[in-house]
């Protein structure tokens, strides 16, 4: 089955619709007004006690510069690189060192006793201790020792003392509120110098302290070289290690042995070229061609050099044809000279080589004596060698100790104060919470938001039937309109017909003061007389013009459906339709004792001593119970018989039927299954009903729910009817 319950759809679910949101908060606000001129008007009033009763309180404020470049704080912290790390790990702290403890205490310290309870009643004991003085007797009540009262006074010091940095700088803003104006200032003035004292005296104890644990460190590493020294000189003279001046002997001499073999094997490499030279220049001399130039023998030898160029004059006049035995005699004897001196020089060069072999083989045993005897300090010197890194590195580390031990001690004379005092608070001559008028009124503000969050709140958690929209969204039904709240003294009455109608005794009537009261209700309400046409034209089929009957029911006892329908039935039966109005209630038959007993020429039918129709007007008949003094004894399903079977062989062709059901129980679902009956009104209590218990019993009786043409909301006042707007559209 289609779930009927639900909001009709739009053309878009999805769209938003401000037009619609703001036309729904302005109705929601217009119900609540009263509510929230509630919350004003408790708020508003609860200001002005409050600013009536409230003391002055005069704020004193101070500031500090702090200066990250500068090292070290009262906090210790380094300066950072950056603005934002200075702004983090600079500035920052120094705001948590004037809120702590060990500052407050001094400021409290200097605090003059009569000053403090002067200034503000909330320095004496704490809470605490004034709840235990007024449930103790007096004898009982210990006084404060000295720590819990100086204790109170942090707390209180710190409950009135507000530090912040001054935006993207580094200005610190000291403020502390008291009553008394000297006291607030005294405070933080205080506050501000024993700051700087406290940076002053942290960084001479830094400073004494860095240098207490230098000279021990210079001492411990003093120590620590000496140890390692004494140990290294006992080593060298066990293992036979020379100093460490003259730890590289052995590698010199080896590298001195290693460049005289080089001289050595140039000398023979020189040699053997030479006596090959000289081996050639032998052959040249004892061939019979030209000698031409002697390679081994040296041109810088002056004799040599005449010796040569006697040979080449002798050999160019032996070309020229002037060859004689005198010549010959002559050339032998420079040749047998260059001879001599050949063979002198190659005995001279063999002998080097000799000498030259000698010495590298002497130098080559050499060598492997000290490569031995290097190998040997290698082994013995891996111990030392660690020896003398270690001590390198103590002396590394003495140095730069030393150095620092030379800032240390001048750091307390010459490092700067990260902070200096920018502003001194002066006794402030007005209080600084003033403005009663404006506090006032921010009151009433309050007040106003906090009722627009209750109206809002209240709008969404009650869901009662008190609009069109609650009908029509929520329940995806027809809304068809509100019937007033009559007063019987409002109506155009006879006072005889009021007098009685007031009595509420259930008196009975005659026909023609009952057709006049009806008659006369809706024509003396505007409001009403629109509802009843709005509900004859929803009984109206909008294709044929067919007037169908309806049942008229409502989701419980005393939403007045019997006032709707005997007003709806009169309503047609004047406007010239034959209307059967029928009381279909067996519950209550509400309708049945209002009309009382009928007289014999008005009844026209009857079923048993059950159900009987009579006659109230020319153009309204009533169907109604019998037993009227004993109702209650009627049985409920008998009786819906005897309404079936009157209505199945009674009702007119062209006559309507407006059936005053009970409740919607399985009674109206029987009524519902006659063939005349086709629509369904609904009459429900204006604010009484919620919507999900409506949609719930709806869900429950499926055939009433699709039968149903209209919703009518029942007994809404006039105020009422403006602020929710129930009137059709």
């Amino acid at each position: 089955m289609t779930d009927i319950f639900r909001a009709r759809p739009t053309e878009d679910d999805t769209s938003l619709d401000i037009s619609e949101l703001a036309r729904n908060a302005y109705d929601g606000v217009r119900r609540n007004l009263w509510l929230i001129a509630l919350t004003v008007l408790v708020f508003t009033g609860a200001t002005v006690v409050y600013v009536l009763s409230r003391d002055d309180v005069y704020t004193a404020r101070a500031s500090l510069l702090i200066d990250p470049r500068i090292a070290g704080g009262a906090g210790g912290v380094q300066p950072a690189p950056t603005l934002l790390l200075a702004d983090a790990l600079v500035v920052d702290s120094e705001i948590e060192i004037l809120r702590s403890d060990r500052l407050l205490y001094r400021v409290v310290e200097q605090l003059p006793e009569p000053r403090v309870e002067e200034g503000d009643g909330d320095a004496a004991p704490s809470a605490l201790a004034r709840l235990r003085a007024r449930l103790l007797p007096v004898d009982l009540v210990e006084p404060p020792t000295e720590a819990q009262r100086l204790e109170d006074l942090v707390r209180w010091v710190r409950s009135k003392l507000a530090i912040e940095r001054e935006g993207a700088t580094y200005i610190i803003t000291m403020r502390f509120r008291a009553q008394n104006s000297e006291l607030a200032a005294f405070v933080v003035n205080t506050l501000a110098r024993e700051y700087l004292v406290l940076q002053s005296d942290e960084q001479v104890d830094r400073a004494a302290q860095a240098t207490r644990q230098l000279r021990a460190e210079i001492s411990r590493l003093s120590d620590a070289i000496a140890e390692r020294e004494a140990e290294a000189q006992a080593y060298r003279i066990a293992n036979d290690i020379p100093r460490s001046e003259t730890n590289n002997t052995v590698t010199q001499q080896i590298a001195d042995i290693d460049s005289r073999t080089i001289n050595a094997r140039s000398i023979i490499r020189e040699g053997r070229s030479q006596l090959q030279s000289i081996a050639l220049d032998i052959k040249r001399l004892d061939a019979p061609l030209e000698i031409g130039s002697l390679a081994s023998l040296s041109l810088e030898d002056w004799g040599m050099g005449q010796f040569q160029d006697q040979l080449r004059r002798l050999q160019e006049q032996n070309a020229a044809g002037g060859w004689n035995d005198d010549l010959a005699r002559i050339l032998e004897r420079v040749v047998e000279q260059f001879r001599s001196e050949l063979i002198r020089l190659r005995d001279t060069r063999e002998a080097r080589i000799a000498v030259a072999e000698a010495n590298l083989a002497a130098l080559a045993e050499e060598r492997e004596t000290l490569e031995r005897e290097a190998d040997r300090l290698g082994t013995v010197r891996i111990p030392l060698d660690a020896l003398e890194r270690e001590i390198n590195s103590l002396r590394n580390q003495y140095t730069v100790v030393s150095n620092r031990l030379r800032e240390s001690e001048g750091a307390d004379r010459f490092t700067p104060s990260i902070a200096r005092i920018v502003d001194l608070a002066v006794p402030p001559e007005r209080p600084s919470v003033s403005g009663g008028l404006l506090t006032v009124i921010a009151g009433a503000l309050g007040g106003a938001i906090l009722g627009l969050g209750l109206v809002f709140l209240r709008e969404q958690l009650d869901d009662r039937l008190r609009a069109p929209r609650d009908v029509t969204d929520a329940l995806g039904l027809t809304y068809g309109g509100a019937v007033p709240m009559l007063r019987t003294r409002d109506l155009p009455l006879p006072p005889a017909i009021g007098d009685r109608l007031n009595m509420a005794d259930h008196s009975r009537l005659d026909r023609q003061q009952l057709v006049r009261l009806l008659s006369g209700t809706y024509s003396g309400s505007r409001r009403l007389g629109e509802t009843l046409r709005r509900a004859a034209t929803l009984m109206t089929d909008p294709v044929d013009g067919q007037v169908y009957s309806v049942l008229i029911t409502s989701p419980r006892q005393g939403d007045g459906k019997t006032t709707f329908a005997t007003n709806l039935a009169v309503f047609l039966s004047d406007r010239g339709k034959d209307v059967l109005l029928v009381d279909g209630d067996p519950h209550t038959g509400t309708l049945s004792r209002l009309f009382g007993e009928a007289a014999e020429e008005d009844i026209e039918e009857t079923w048993g001593d059950v159900a009987l129709i009579r006659r109230l007007s020319p153009r309204l008949r009533l169907l109604q119970a019998i037993p009227i003094d004993h109702y209650w004894q009627l049985d409920p399903s008998h009786y819906v018989r005897a309404v079936r079977s009157l209505l199945e062989e009674a009702s007119g062709p062209d006559e309507l039927t407006v059936i005053d059901a009970g409740t919607l129980t399985t009674t109206v679902e029987d009524l519902l299954s006659l063939p005349q009956i086709v629509k369904v009104f609904v009459v429900v209590r204006f604010g009484r009903v919620s919507t999900s218990a409506l949609r719930s019993v709806l869900r429950q009786r499926p055939i009433v729910a699709r039968a149903i043409a209209g919703v009518f909301l029942s007994q809404v006042q006039d105020r009422k009817m403006k602020r929710y707007d129930v009137l059709p559209d």
